[in-house]
This record gives structure tokens, C-alpha cells and sequence, in this order.
């Protein structure tokens, strides 16, 4: 699915697309991309890593180092008036994260994994599977935690319109230290 249709439809550089595979059977990802409409970039992984192809180059990601809040950047949805407001009751991480970007979705999901993002977490109504399942792919086989705000791990649904609140970090520390500041996810 397209993620940000009213954005790729003005122009709007904030939009990707993003597919994920998954075993019939147990649920578990097997393959997922995650193209980049605008900066032309493609993300993708496997049981064998994750990995960006730019202009014909294919690097390996890896989460950043940040293991602070103060020096992370953490990004959430909160574009509608509703998001906007639970995002500003969290107040305990809004007065010790470094930067604070809204936006959101499976792109900067990878992203976490990419390491221009340290954290992405979803504390409002949770995303439907066929909106993270890639992105939480990608960031986890680059090396990034992946939990849901209990510090569960996260299994996939079989019911895709289901939802999922959840925190994506480039590493444990960071992720733990996230999970204690949130207020009442």
C-alpha cells in the first residue's frame, strides 16, 4: 500500500511504498521492501539482513549509536488534532528527547534501521498491520528492538485491520529508557 496518498498525490516528498511477505502458516516475516517515492531509495530485507539501494548501490543498514534520549531523535505520527493532543500529554519524553519529528509510517519504521532515525514509536490507536509490518522488518534485521509498549515482542495478526501501538529503537537501552518515560500508552 501507498502510505501518505494525500502527500504522494500534491508532490509532497513524505510517502513510500511498502509490501511485506509472510510464512502462511506461523505469521513470521520472510521478506519486506519499502520504496522511498521521492528520494528514489529502496529498503529491503531478508533472514539475510537488511539492506539500501540508492542509485544502482546496495549498502547494509545499521541503527545508529544514540543510546540516550537526550541525543535521540524520535519520530510519531500525530498529524490529526487527536494525535497532536496524546503526543503532547507524553510529557516526560517530550522534555528529555533531543528532537521530536512527526511524521511517520513504515519509511521511518526503517529508517530506525537506516540510523538517521534513533526511535519510532506508535501510542495512540495503534497502526494496522499492512502499515509496520514492513518497516518493524527492515529495522529489526538491521539490528534495531522492536516491542510493544509493554516490551512485548510483536506478533503479527492474521486479521490485517487489526492494531498495533509498538516502539521501534536502534537498541535496548535506548528502547528501555523510551518504554519508562511514556505516560500512560
Amino acid at each position: 500500500p501507498i502510505d501518505g496518498t494525500d502527500m504522494a498525490i500534491r508532490g509532497y516528498p513524505l510517502c513510500s511504498i511498502s509490501l511485506s511477505l509472510h510464512d502462511i502458516d506461523t505469521m513470521k516475516t520472510i521478506f519486506a521492501v519499502i520504496g522511498d517515492i521521492f528520494q528514489k531509495k529502496i529498503y529491503y530485507a531478508s533472514k539475510k539482513g537488511a539492506f539500501l539501494k540508492k542509485q544502482n548501490k546496495i549498502t547494509p543498514l545499521k541503527p545508529s549509536s544514540v543510546r540516550k534520549i537526550d541525543d535521540a531523535m524520535i519520530v510519531s505520527y500525530a498529524a490529526k488534532s487527536y494525535r497532536l493532543s496524546s503526543l503532547l500529554n507524553q510529557k516526560k519524553i517530550l522534555s528529555k528527547v533531543k528532537l521530536f519529528f512527526n511524521y511517520g509510517g513504515p519509511l521511518d519504521i526503517a529508517r530506525v534501521g537506516e540510523g538517521t532515525v534513533d526511535a519510532f514509536i506508535e501510542f495512540e490507536k495503534g497502526f494496522k498491520v499492512i502499515d509496520y509490518s514492513a518497516g518493524i522488518f527492515i529495522a529489526k534485521m538491521a539490528g534495531a528492538v522492536a516491542t510493544d509498549l509493554n516490551g512485548l515482542e510483536i506478533n503479527l495478526p492474521r486479521e490485517l485491520n487489526s492494531r498495533q501501538k509498538f516502539l521501534v529503537s536502534c537498541c535496548e537501552e535506548l528502547h528501555k529508557e523510551i518504554l519508562n518515560c511514556l505516560d500512560s500508552a
